[in-house]
Protein backbone atom coordinates (compact mmCIF):
# COMPACT_ATOMS: atom_id res chain seq x y z
CA UNK A 1 0.00 0.00 0.00
CA UNK A 2 1.58 3.31 -1.20
CA UNK A 3 0.70 5.53 2.38
CA UNK A 4 -0.30 8.84 1.41
CA UNK A 5 -0.06 10.92 4.46
CA UNK A 6 3.70 11.77 2.75
CA UNK A 7 2.43 12.30 -0.58
CA UNK A 8 1.97 15.45 -2.03
CA UNK A 9 1.32 17.22 -5.08
CA UNK A 10 3.39 20.25 -6.65
CA UNK A 11 2.77 22.67 -9.63
CA UNK A 12 5.89 22.91 -12.10
CA UNK A 13 5.82 23.80 -15.41
CA UNK A 14 2.04 23.65 -15.89
CA UNK A 15 1.44 20.24 -14.37
CA UNK A 16 0.99 18.47 -11.01
CA UNK A 17 4.20 17.00 -9.70
CA UNK A 18 3.58 13.80 -7.35
CA UNK A 19 6.58 13.82 -4.45
CA UNK A 20 7.28 12.46 -1.52
CA UNK A 21 9.20 14.58 1.39
CA UNK A 22 13.27 14.53 -0.48
CA UNK A 23 12.85 12.44 -4.16
CA UNK A 24 10.08 11.09 -6.32
CA UNK A 25 7.23 8.26 -5.49
CA UNK A 26 8.41 5.43 -6.99
CA UNK A 27 7.62 1.76 -6.76
CA UNK A 28 8.91 -1.45 -8.11
CA UNK A 29 6.43 -4.03 -9.71
CA UNK A 30 6.36 -7.63 -9.40
CA UNK A 31 7.81 -9.74 -12.18
CA UNK A 32 5.92 -8.59 -15.83
CA UNK A 33 6.24 -8.60 -19.47
CA UNK A 34 5.73 -5.75 -22.00
CA UNK A 35 4.50 -7.70 -24.88
CA UNK A 36 3.70 -5.24 -27.44
CA UNK A 37 7.25 -3.12 -26.59
CA UNK A 38 7.38 0.07 -27.05
CA UNK A 39 3.91 1.99 -28.69
CA UNK A 40 3.30 5.30 -30.11
CA UNK A 41 0.27 6.80 -28.66
CA UNK A 42 -0.87 10.45 -29.03
CA UNK A 43 2.81 11.22 -30.43
CA UNK A 44 4.62 9.72 -27.07
CA UNK A 45 6.33 6.72 -26.34
CA UNK A 46 4.27 4.59 -24.26
CA UNK A 47 5.02 0.97 -22.82
CA UNK A 48 1.69 -1.45 -21.79
CA UNK A 49 3.20 -3.69 -18.68
CA UNK A 50 1.29 -6.64 -18.55
CA UNK A 51 0.63 -8.59 -15.41
CA UNK A 52 -0.67 -12.64 -15.85
CA UNK A 53 -0.62 -12.61 -11.72
CA UNK A 54 0.09 -10.83 -8.45
CA UNK A 55 -2.89 -9.15 -8.41
CA UNK A 56 -2.19 -7.52 -4.99
CA UNK A 57 0.19 -5.10 -6.82
CA UNK A 58 -2.61 -3.93 -8.95
CA UNK A 59 -4.97 -3.42 -6.05
CA UNK A 60 -2.01 -0.80 -4.62
CA UNK A 61 -2.08 1.22 -7.87
CA UNK A 62 -6.18 1.28 -7.99
CA UNK A 63 -6.17 2.33 -4.76
CA UNK A 64 -3.31 5.06 -5.26
CA UNK A 65 -4.78 6.29 -8.37
CA UNK A 66 -8.66 6.30 -6.33
CA UNK A 67 -7.60 8.08 -3.52
CA UNK A 68 -4.48 10.71 -4.96
CA UNK A 69 -7.68 13.60 -5.28
CA UNK A 70 -7.58 14.02 -1.60
CA UNK A 71 -3.92 15.39 -2.46
CA UNK A 72 -5.48 18.22 -5.63
CA UNK A 73 -5.39 21.45 -4.98
CA UNK A 74 -8.83 22.89 -4.50
CA UNK A 75 -10.56 23.12 -7.86
CA UNK A 76 -8.11 20.30 -9.47
CA UNK A 77 -10.21 17.42 -10.97
CA UNK A 78 -13.95 18.59 -9.85
CA UNK A 79 -16.77 17.04 -11.59
CA UNK A 80 -14.24 14.77 -13.40
CA UNK A 81 -13.64 10.97 -13.69
CA UNK A 82 -10.73 9.30 -12.70
CA UNK A 83 -8.88 7.14 -16.31
CA UNK A 84 -7.11 4.72 -14.69
CA UNK A 85 -3.96 3.35 -15.88
CA UNK A 86 -5.16 -0.13 -15.42
CA UNK A 87 -6.89 -2.48 -18.48
CA UNK A 88 -7.64 -5.44 -18.81
CA UNK A 89 -7.96 -8.52 -21.45
CA UNK A 90 -8.26 -12.36 -21.80
CA UNK A 91 -6.06 -14.63 -23.49
CA UNK A 92 -6.95 -17.99 -23.96
CA UNK A 93 -9.55 -17.22 -21.32
CA UNK A 94 -6.90 -16.05 -18.69
CA UNK A 95 -7.71 -12.13 -17.80
CA UNK A 96 -4.40 -10.12 -17.71
CA UNK A 97 -3.88 -6.60 -16.78
CA UNK A 98 -1.53 -3.57 -18.58
CA UNK A 99 -0.25 -0.69 -17.11
CA UNK A 100 0.02 1.93 -19.43
CA UNK A 101 3.41 3.91 -18.39
CA UNK A 102 5.65 6.43 -19.77
CA UNK A 103 9.79 6.20 -20.50
CA UNK A 104 11.15 8.58 -18.41
CA UNK A 105 15.04 7.81 -19.32
CA UNK A 106 15.39 7.99 -22.67
CA UNK A 107 18.31 4.96 -22.55
CA UNK A 108 15.40 2.65 -21.68
CA UNK A 109 14.25 2.67 -25.64
CA UNK A 110 14.92 -1.07 -27.14
CA UNK A 111 12.31 -2.61 -24.59
CA UNK A 112 12.19 -5.96 -25.46
CA UNK A 113 9.03 -7.43 -26.06
CA UNK A 114 7.58 -10.43 -23.55
CA UNK A 115 10.80 -10.79 -21.99
CA UNK A 116 10.21 -11.14 -18.08
CA UNK A 117 11.48 -8.25 -16.02
CA UNK A 118 10.98 -5.88 -12.98
CA UNK A 119 10.08 -1.79 -13.38
CA UNK A 120 10.85 0.72 -11.28
CA UNK A 121 7.55 2.89 -11.86
CA UNK A 122 7.81 6.66 -10.99
CA UNK A 123 4.56 8.21 -10.04
CA UNK A 124 5.41 11.22 -11.66
CA UNK A 125 2.62 13.81 -12.11
CA UNK A 126 -1.52 14.26 -12.70
CA UNK A 127 -2.65 14.89 -16.17
CA UNK A 128 -6.11 16.53 -16.62
CA UNK A 129 -8.78 16.77 -19.75
CA UNK A 130 -12.07 18.39 -19.83
CA UNK A 131 -13.85 15.41 -18.28
CA UNK A 132 -11.18 13.18 -17.21
CA UNK A 133 -8.10 12.87 -14.49
CA UNK A 134 -5.18 10.27 -14.11
CA UNK A 135 -1.68 9.54 -12.61
CA UNK A 136 1.21 9.56 -15.20
CA UNK A 137 3.18 6.79 -14.86
CA UNK A 138 6.97 6.92 -15.63
CA UNK A 139 9.80 3.53 -16.12
CA UNK A 140 12.68 4.84 -14.64
CA UNK A 141 14.82 1.59 -14.17
CA UNK A 142 14.27 -2.30 -16.17
CA UNK A 143 15.91 -4.79 -14.86
CA UNK A 144 15.55 -8.56 -16.86
CA UNK A 145 15.04 -11.44 -15.21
Amino acid sequence: MIDLKNVYITYFKKSYKIKIPGSDLIIKTPICTAPFGEEIYNGKCIINLEFCDNFDFLDIIREFEKNIHVKFPEDFGKNKTLYSNIKDRSINDKKVYHIRTHIANKNLVGIEPNKKMEVELKMDSIWENMNEYGVCMQIVKITYI
